[in-house]
């Protein structure tokens, strides 16, 4: 169908076949086809197309946009380019802002070690551990994916 047909679960699902064609592209070691793949997903949710693939709906758009620039992220770490990938990561954490991942900053933190900028790191581990605790203390007990975020951001303090 043509752009101009889609309606967002079809923009949403066209997006999730890209960004998965990138993915298994990537753990095939085809990084020109991941790369394709994952930037063809980005272009589809940059903000002038979100009215031709998602129906005017920004909060699906930004969603999968910051899924894809994870994968970039993950894409360009493999490949050895940390300061790319730290690109991709804080413009996930831009777009992230209002849903607060602890992971996103767990990712940053850890690139910020590996490119020996350890005050950074700190910084990202301890926004990490606040969007936690905040969490446990307004929905309760965490869950196990939490807790284990939450060790990794100890052990990054």
């Amino acid at each position: 169908p043509s752009p101009a047909a889609l309606d967002p679960e079809s923009g949403k699902a066209l997006t999730l076949r890209c960004n998965a064609a990138g993915i298994e592209s990537f753990r095939q070691g085809k990084y020109e086809e991941a790369c394709a793949a994952l930037f063809q997903a980005e272009k589809m949710t940059r903000p002038e197309n979100i009215l031709i693939y998602f129906d005017d709906d920004p909060i699906l758009a930004t969603s999968l946009r910051a899924n894809t620039f994870n994968c970039l992220a993950a894409l360009e770490k493999r490949q050895g380019n940390l300061e790319e990938a730290l690109k991709y990561l804080l413009q996930v954490l831009q777009l992230e802002s209002a849903h607060r991942h602890p992971n996103t900053n767990i990712n940053i933190a850890s690139l910020f070690l590996q490119l020996q900028r350890h005050s950074e790191a700190l910084q990202h581990a301890k926004k990490s551990l606040r969007v936690l605790r905040d969490r446990e203390m307004s929905e309760g007990p965490l869950t196990v994916k939490d807790k284990q975020l939450m060790a990794v951001a100890y052990h990054y303090l």
